[in-house]
């Protein structure tokens, strides 16, 4: 098989060390919280086991983990909104520069953005519960970025399956270093069309299906009511399991793109490190740094929640009445939270104010 002579000029604002890490470690946080979740939130793995086994485990008013539950989806939510403007970011400049990207940082790109969806399907799916029963306006704003984000990803993958029709083993920037990626006798740029095509379609599927499982919360959400001690009906019953095994088995098909494309961009730098042109991808500039104090500042707010739940749980899990557990984190962890429960609080002063 043909070797590549050199995959072009190094871009560590694209495929910097630091890009990488902070939208790696916001991802697995996304899908650890996801995965955690999964088998405790009443609304998911364990919402089915209590319906079908309810005397064996302690309804949710009393379960001291509803704390924990309020805490990881108020993260989910603010790295959800973080990496939407992330991803967004990295596809519209890469949209915008597309005549001098590589067909390495190409590569690079598509599976930065593709894990970074994982954070927005673990948020639409977990987070679009609403107490009140009604759709809030930063549900319906995360909705519409999700979607913009959808057609930039559909647009940037089209891009790249044309550039890939350029593959050239002895032109620079034309071609990269497939040894870790691909079988020794694959045929390039073949293989590559494939994985693209099938992770493509795979990412835009999970996206389409997470639109659903959080439209299908809101149209079937009866406010007031204790999912967990509601009226014997089998008919709803049946349709709440339905509904909740959906919501599983989407979130699981989500979470298996994170190992597959993190994996695919180590791979990738790590095999094509030693043919890049000028500075290294791992120099630390204004871009890297700035990429990491994202991370830094997930991490305070990780540490923020465990402190409130450990509170929390030293009071002795009586969450239903601390407005401070049940309020923690939704002006602090979310943008979009932040910006429409202002226009919420002004709303209602105004309505105050008139009313007197």
């Amino acid at each position: 098989m043909p070797e590549c002579i050199s995959v072009g000029e190094a871009n560590p604002d694209i495929a910097g060390l630091g890009i990488v890490i902070a939208l790696a470690v916001q991802g697995g946080i996304s899908v650890i919280l996801s995965l955690w979740l999964l088998f405790n939130d009443p609304q998911m793995i364990r919402g089915i086991l209590i319906k079908l086994a309810g005397k064996f485990l302690s309804p949710r008013k009393n379960d001291r983990r509803h704390a924990t539950i309020k805490a990881a989806k108020d993260l989910i939510r603010g790295i959800c909104d973080s990496q939407i403007f992330a991803g967004m970011s990295l596809l519209i400049a890469a949209v915008a520069t597309r005549n001098s990207l590589t067909i390495y940082h190409y590569h690079i790109i598509y599976d930065l953005t593709n894990f970074t969806a994982v954070s927005f399907c673990a948020a639409l799916v977990h987070v679009s519960d609403n107490p009140r029963g009604r759709t809030t306006i930063e549900h319906k704003i995360r909705i519409v970025l999700s979607a913009v984000f959808s057609i930039l990803h559909l647009a940037f993958s089209i891009l790249y399956g044309q550039r890939l029709e350029k593959w050239d083993w002895t032109v620079p920037g034309r071609c990269y270093n497939t040894r870790l990626l691909a079988m020794p006798d694959a045929s390039h740029p073949y293989v590559d069309r494939i994985y693209l095509g099938i992770t493509c379609f795979y990412m835009q599927s999970s996206l389409i299906l997470c639109f659903f499982a959080a439209f299908e919360k809101w149209l079937n959400f009866e406010p007031g009511e204790d999912n967990d001690n509601a009226p014997d009906n089998s008919d709803s019953d049946a349709a709440e399991h339905i509904g909740n095994l959906y919501s599983v088995l989407v979130i699981l098909a989500a979470m298996y793109q994170y190992p597959l494309h993190l994996y695919s961009t180590i791979a990738l730098r790590l095999s094509n490190e030693s043919l890049l042109e000028g500075d290294s991808e791992n120099s630390w500039g204004f871009g890297q740094v700035s990429a990491l104090v994202l991370v830094v500042n997930t991490l305070i707010q990780c540490g923020a929640a465990y402190h409130k739940v450990s509170r929390s749980r030293k009071r002795g899990g009586q969450v239903e009445g601390s407005t401070e557990v049940e309020e923690a984190g939704e002006s602090t962890l979310s943008p979009l939270v932040v910006l429409t429960q202002t226009g919420r609080r002004r709303h209602a002063l105004e309505q105050e104010n008139e009313t007197l």
